[in-house]
């Protein structure tokens, strides 16, 4: 079940797109990355990955309502 995930609001790195879910002051997010998907928590707009592989990442929030990432 997606009702976690929130697609219509989501953050960007320069390597991908993910949705998350906010988890009191943090914010739990599902990174795709070298088709590899990473669990990750975020504090504020920082990003840490719970896998040690992949570094830390800050995130861009985006309010467009259409994104040209895609």
């Amino acid at each position: 079940m997606d009702s976690n995930k929130c697609p219509s609001v989501g953050y960007t790195t320069t390597h991908s797109i993910f949705n998350f879910q906010h988890i009191g002051n943090e914010l739990e997010c599902e990174v795709q990355l070298h088709n590899t998907v990473a669990e990750a928590v975020s504090t504020k707009k920082t990003c840490a990955y719970k896998n040690q592989q992949f570094q830390k990442l800050r995130l861009r929030r985006v309010t467009r309502k259409n994104s040209n990432l895609l």
